[in-house]
């Protein structure tokens, strides 16, 4: 079923139209008409099913069906990705939106061979719309937050959380993010210790630039043994941090229950 981004608040009465960017796609793309059913989100955690109930030139009306169950919750990531080019950057957006980033907060280091002016007025909106998009493609019912790039000191010193660093410069000595993940307990990746995923440009970060970032707290880690893109090295530490998260979740959940239902005495 054809699911769709709304902005919120996500509101239904006797029957709504449909913002006209998604109504041009369901009439004239989709060629979708009176009975047919679509999926809406707004981006709050709230989806609902939907059917066409009628179609009035540019005007397309829907009707709420049902409301979809509450989704599990998604462990709290922001990626602190530097810019690349940008077609490799867009990428990476896309597919950080697919894994689950909660927060996008693109970051200019001394090795960026791309400057935030040659990315131009118009980027963020086009980004936004390739994140909305991958959103409506993947199941997930919210669009990542996309903030203006920042040069790296600031970024650090606004990051919370868990910081961590994959830094190719200690690929082969550093601990494993996702061994990193699991050694911590239940409240890591959750709303009151969220992570944060630093990634370097071609050529990495600097090593004052590691420095800075030990400094502020940031765990470096290894994502394997050999020298990664950008961009993939970004997916990769997306990849293992939600796994690691989301299996070390359900082994506390079962802990949990575990002592609860057999007590020590």
């Amino acid at each position: 079923m054809y699911r769709f981004y709304v902005p919120p608040p996500l509101s239904f009465h006797a029957s709504c139209p449909l913002p006209a960017d998604v109504a041009h796609r369901v009439v004239h793309v989709l060629r979708m008409g009176p009975g047919e059913r679509l999926r809406l989100f707004d981006g709050s955690g709230r989806e609902v099913e939907a059917e066409v109930t009628s179609v009035r030139g540019r005007e397309v009306r829907v009707a709420l069906v049902a409301e979809l169950p509450p989704a599990p919750l998604a462990p709290v990531i922001s990626l602190y990705p530097a810019l690349i080019r940008p077609h490799r950057f867009e990428w990476l957006l896309e597919k950080a939106t697919e894994l689950g980033v909660t927060r996008v907060q693109p970051v200019v280091s001394e090795r960026c061979q791309v400057r935030t002016a040659a990315f131009g007025a118009g980027k963020a909106t086009r980004w936004r719309r390739i994140m909305v998009e991958a959103a409506e493609q993947c199941g997930r019912r919210d669009v990542p937050e996309l903030a203006a790039p920042l040069p790296l000191a600031a970024a650090l010193a606004r990051a919370e959380g868990l910081l961590l660093l994959p830094w190719e410069g200690e690929r082969e000595a550093a601990p494993p993010l996702g061994e990193v993940l699991r050694s911590f307990g239940p409240e890591v990746g959750g709303p009151e210790r969220p992570i944060a995923v630093f990634i370097g440009p071609e050529g990495g970060f600097g090593p004052t630039e590691v420095a800075a970032a030990r400094a502020r707290g940031a765990l470096t880690v290894s994502l394997g043994p050999h020298v990664l893109r950008a961009e993939t090295a970004a997916v990769a530490a997306l990849a293992v941090a939600v796994d690691a998260l989301t299996t070390a979740r359900a082994r506390w959940r079962d802990e949990a229950e575990r002592s609860t239902a057999y007590p020590v005495t």
